[in-house]
Parts: structure tokens; C-alpha cells; sequence
């Protein structure tokens, strides 16, 4: 697993604008770009696949670049490298992942606690384009689901039913939590 930045709830996601919570900060990049182009090369030709942690859009960002670079375009190559969590993302990362045949590692569990602060760390605009399973299926992105355990509860039902309502494990939603981003069950 490639570990290209952090964690949003302590604040080292690698973020292309400040956390709304704390001006100023961006968020950790654990490698330049060369080092990830230098990885990225030699996995593409190893046929190796990259298992990349990217929470941030800043990392996404940077994975998305170096990928293209190093594939001489934005274009499916011989090996399906998968994004693990791309939690805070834009649409423009969302159809670039796409063209580049990147599989996207979900972790639904993550809204159980994420859902309580989200917004104030990552402000009302970006959150739009942040835990969007529905619009990442939408755009034909394959999708997996896990737990991170043992960051969470390993149990995938909880994850399951976490992409399908949106809501916290003691349902306090009334509505579910930007339904427009569920997953159907069939999907989730």
C-alpha cells in the first residue's frame, strides 16, 4: 500500500486548499512527485497493482498526475491500480480516475463518525464533491467496499448498510446524510 498523505480527523489528509477548521493547513504529501512517478514506473512495468491511500484531494490530485504522466495520457494501462478511500475528491478527479481504469476502495464505515464533523472540516462547497459514491458509480468507476479495519469496526454489514442509508449506527438522521450519494443495495 502506497500512503500518499493522512487522515481527515487529523487533519493530514493532503487537501488542494486549506481545512475550513484550520486556515492554513493543507494536509501532508508523504512523497514528491518524484518518488511517486519513480514508484508508479516501476509497478506499470512489473505489471505490480498500487494499492494508493489517498484521502485528500491533494493526494488523489497528485497520484492522477504522475499516473497520467507516466502513461503518456489520460488512458486506461496494462495494470488496474486501485485509489483506497478518494474521500474528498471534484468531479474533474471523479472522470479523470475513470479514464485512467483506476478501481476505487470505499470505506462506508468511515460516514459512522465523519458525518458528525465533515462540514466543518472540509466546508459546505467541498463537501459536495466529498464521499460521492453514487456519483463515482454513476460515472462507471469500479467500486469496492471495506472496513479499514482495524481503523473501523471490521464487520462489512455495517458498511454495507452505512452506503445504502447514509446514516449514523443510532439513526440519528431523520433523513439520511446527502442521500443523493447513496449506493442501492444492489450496488453497496
Amino acid at each position: 500500500k502506497l500512503f500518499l498523505d493522512g487522515s481527515l480527523g487529523a487533519g493530514t489528509a493532503a487537501l488542494l486548499d486549506d481545512y475550513s477548521d484550520n486556515p492554513g493547513n493543507r494536509g501532508v504529501l508523504v512523497y514528491g512527485d518524484d518518488a511517486v512517478r519513480e514508484i508508479v514506473s516501476i509497478a506499470e512495468e512489473q505489471g505490480i497493482q498500487l494499492a494508493v491511500h489517498a484521502i485528500g484531494d491533494g493526494a488523489a490530485e497528485q497520484f492522477l498526475r504522475v499516473l497520467a504522466q507516466v502513461r503518456g495520457g489520460w488512458k486506461p494501462g496494462p495494470v488496474l491500480h486501485r485509489i483506497v478511500h478518494f474521500q474528498v475528491t471534484n468531479i474533474s478527479q471523479i472522470q479523470r480516475a475513470k479514464a485512467l481504469g483506476l478501481a476505487i476502495e470505499i470505506q462506508p464505515v468511515f460516514l459512522q463518525t465523519d458525518m458528525h464533523w465533515a462540514e466543518s472540516r472540509l466546508g459546505k462547497e467541498r463537501l459536495q464533491t466529498s464521499y460521492c459514491w453514487q456519483t463515482m458509480d454513476r460515472a462507471g468507476l469500479y467500486l469496492s467496499g471495506g472496513s479499514d479495519s482495524p481503523v473501523e469496526e471490521i464487520n462489512p454489514w455495517l458498511g454495507v448498510a452505512t452506503a445504502v442509508t447514509r446514516r449514523d449506527r443510532a439513526g440519528n438522521y431523520a433523513a439520511a446524510w446527502r442521500q443523493d450519494e447513496s449506493l442501492g443495495q444492489a450496488a453497496a
